[in-house]
């Protein structure tokens, strides 16, 4: 079921920036968690596993944050640069994909969620890419369905 989901899933659309820091990725996203109010961002991708892929299940040296935010943010006061998509080791989304925000309440049970859901985490590092990203989303899932199977 969850690669059926990861092959339709279209993304979560919405407007992107892109950042860059010489700062750890995941010292990034915790940075702009930090900075705002934690119901207004979400944490995925590399950062995700790591605080989105990292927190839910980590496996690999996170390369690029993705931060989901209710409203659009200039992270220039933080310490960022603007990047193009290429170089850039943070992205920050307003996704016009509104089920972002419910299923990581969901999947937090009932604790304030900080990152997206898994299977959005998996999507999200999966489309970062890199030539350990199938066997990261693989590990990703396989911590998904050990979690939901003792559940």
């Amino acid at each position: 079921m969850s690669e059926a989901f990861l092959a339709q899933y279209p993304g979560p659309r919405g407007i992107t920036t892109n950042w860059y820091s010489l700062d750890p990725v995941i010292t990034q996203a915790n940075e702009i968690a930090r900075g705002v109010d934690d119901a207004r961002v979400l944490v995925s991708g590399d950062a995700g596993a790591g605080a989105g892929a990292d927190l839910i299940a980590p496996w690999r040296k996170p390369t690029r944050a993705i931060v989901y935010g209710r409203t659009g943010l200039d992270l220039t006061a933080n310490g960022f640069a603007e990047s193009d998509p290429e170089r850039a080791t943070l992205e920050y989304t307003v996704p016009a994909d509104p089920t972002i925000w419910a299923t990581a309440t969901a999947f937090a049970l009932s604790a304030s969620p900080r990152t997206v859901d898994p299977l959005i985490c998996a999507h999200d590092v999966r489309r970062i890419g890199g030539p350990d990203a199938d066997d990261a989303v693989e590990h990703l899932l396989e911590s998904i369905e050990r979690d939901w199977a003792a559940a």
